[in-house]
């Protein structure tokens, strides 16, 4: 058996790395195209390719196109191919890329399908003060991340957890379960998702970290509390699938640290004698059962502790 993988970012490698040192036979990768970035808008291979070319196997980094996918599907048959494993991509494939394989293709979702669909579904679970999250393992169909489950185990979450630690537990689990799903060491039940249960992700964006001062101050209880801060990334998303956000806003703060750390961070605008500045909060952690803030960083400034900060600036006093 010959197997293929798809996918492209750091998270995906990670997974990669650990099914190849599981002996998977995967001889051929599939990942998106080299692409300009940082400030020096340099071009740089996505972390599966560099992998890929580490290990010495052959891949496959075009864009897909009508004329690049037959050129893809050409070469799954030419390495004789029999299953794809697909985790962040980021491509759309096509119904006729999904059924050109004998054994399709399989997808790894980070969360507990139907729930936490979409990009970002490790982020959303630790803004949203879950317990537990998970990986499951779904056939590929033609709408996103709503294909049948073939196998799926629950992570818990503990509350000291960030999203790295977290990654680094759900890489562990999927590489497990996908192992396990291609070796057809688990005995399993087709499930078929319950589309009505589904919740979505958004992808996210920079201005998605952003808190008003008020939101802080209310949460440190310098102001009183007020529910219509809660930035809308987490407010529209709990209003919209019922979920019950925390009573205490600095927890919901830190729950937002927690998934949102380090990028696109947790920042908001603040007031200082030299202008309008930029200020992240650069480090959350509990004391006792609550969370305090430890570090901030203010635009063109070196970290601090927030008490050096305070003292300095007299906004959160």
């Amino acid at each position: 058996m010959n197997i293929a993988y798809f996918g492209s970012p750091e998270i995906s490698a990670s997974l990669l790395q650990k099914l190849l040192d599981n002996g998977l036979p995967i001889s051929f990768i599939v990942t998106n195209p080299d692409r300009k970035k940082g400030k020096r808008l340099s071009i740089t291979k996505t972390p599966i390719k560099q992998l890929a070319i580490d290990r010495q196997i052959d891949f496959f980094d075009k864009p897909l196109t009508r004329q690049t996918e037959s050129l893809l599907i050409k070469k799954l048959h030419d390495h004789n191919i029999s299953i794809c494993i697909v985790f962040a991509y980021g491509s759309i494939l096509s119904t006729k890329l999904l059924t050109s394989v004998n054994r399709g293709f399989i997808n790894v979702h980070p969360s507990l399908l139907p729930k936490y669909r979409g990009p970002s579904p490790i982020v959303y679970p630790l803004m949203l003060g879950e317990t537990e999250t998970g990986v499951s393992i779904i056939e590929i169909n033609e709408k996103v991340d709503a294909g049948d489950i073939l196998a799926q185990e629950v992570v818990p979450i503990s509350i000291d957890q960030n999203k790295q630690s977290l990654i680094e537990e759900l890489i562990v689990v999927a590489s497990q379960l996908v192992t396990a799903v291609i070796n057809n060491s688990i005995e399993f039940n087709r499930v078929k998702q319950n589309n009505e249960k589904a919740t979505y992700t958004k992808l996210l964006k920079k201005n998605d970290g952003f808190v008003k001062v008020d939101f802080i101050q209310s949460a440190l209880g310098l102001k009183q509390k007020s529910e219509s801060l809660i930035p809308p990334i987490i407010a529209s998303y709990a209003k919209r699938f019922h979920i019950t956000l925390p009573t205490s806003l600095i927890d919901v703060l830190y729950n937002l640290y927690r998934g949102l750390d380090p990028w696109p961070g947790i920042w908001t605008i603040v007031e200082t004698p030299k202008g309008i500045k930029r200020l992240k909060i650069t480090s959350m952690s509990l004391s006792g059962n609550k969370p305090v803030i430890k570090i901030v960083q203010l635009e063109g400034k070196r970290p601090v502790d927030f008490p050096t900060f305070n003292k300095a600036y007299n906004i959160f006093i």
